[in-house]
């Protein structure tokens, strides 16, 4: 019994290290600021849809009210310090604790603060591109999909 204690200790040393790093990265790249801006961009996305659909004008405010009661509860489980513990598995699942220290090293580094300063503007822009595609493709999904329910209905 001793033995496999003293083989264990080693382990959790490694494993309280392995979280330790996790967070350290975290920290370092903002990783709650993210999740904000994330936040931010998913109601600017409700406000866009909402806006483009044909919504009453005496409708307006209850489906600003609904869309807030969604976006609130999603919010509720996906905040920060929800998801934390899923983000220390998640690193420290696949980096290895050389990995994260490498990582750590390069967050700290001048490109590497540049490259964290910068995410938010790549995450944005790229948000945005996905967007814009989509976009292009709601007509045709819309076809497809009626075309689909149509099919269905003849069988």
């Amino acid at each position: 019994m001793m033995i496999c204690l003293m083989l264990l200790v080693p382990l959790l040393a490694r494993a309280d290290e392995k979280v330790a790093l996790a967070k350290e990265i975290m920290d370092l790249t903002h990783v709650n600021n993210m999740m904000e801006q994330v936040k931010t961009q998913v109601l600017q996305l409700q406000n866009q849809i909402l806006s483009e659909m044909d919504i009453p004008e005496n409708k307006q405010e209850e489906t600003k009210a609904f869309q807030k009661k969604i976006h609130d509860k999603i919010f509720e489980i996906m905040s920060f310090e929800q998801m934390q513990k899923e983000y220390v598995e998640l690193y420290t699942s696949v980096y290895t604790i050389e990995e994260m220290k490498g990582i750590i090293q390069f967050y700290k580094t001048p490109v590497g603060k540049s490259m964290i300063e910068k995410q938010p503007q790549i995450v944005r822009k790229s948000m945005e591109i996905s967007q814009s595609k989509v976009r292009l493709l709601i007509p045709e999904l819309q076809k497809i999909t009626e075309e689909f329910e149509q099919s269905l209905k003849k069988q």
